[in-house]
């Protein structure tokens, strides 16, 4: 699968707590009424006792962000490897998205990739 970086919220990056993904610009790269899935993937393994709970923003300013649906991600997929996606909200309006993560449990590691994609992802066997 492409990815275009300019749509990758986050990078192999340390999610351990609550915090917010990168700032994208989406509207321009899509059409109205166009579902537009975002993909997360885990890249290091989460610890059995830990949840993920991802909040999608939006905003018209880039600097105000509205929340606009909550995803959790499934048990499953908190291994490494483990991948889900889910289709964004139909109530954002806003040109920037973000997505804010929430992970309960003390996880002394985890990391995931979290990315707008043309198609879900599925894991290949």
């Amino acid at each position: 699968m492409l990815i275009d970086q300019t749509l990758v919220f986050t990078d192999n990056k340390e999610v351990r707590a609550n915090g917010n993904s990168e700032t994208v610009r989406v509207m321009p790269f899509i059409g109205k009424g166009d579902d537009v899935n975002v993909s997360v993937a885990v890249t290091e393994a989460y610890p059995a006792a830990a949840a993920l709970k991802i909040t999608v923003q939006d905003s018209t300013d880039g600097s105000t962000f509205t929340d606009r649906g909550v995803v959790s991600a499934p048990a499953d997929v908190l291994a490494k490897g483990g991948v889900f996606s889910f289709s964004r909200p139909r109530s954002i309006r806003g040109t920037w998205l973000r997505l804010a993560y929430a992970v309960t449990g003390t996880p002394a590691k985890g990391k995931l990739f979290a990315g707008v994609t043309r198609d879900t992802i599925e894991v290949m066997e």
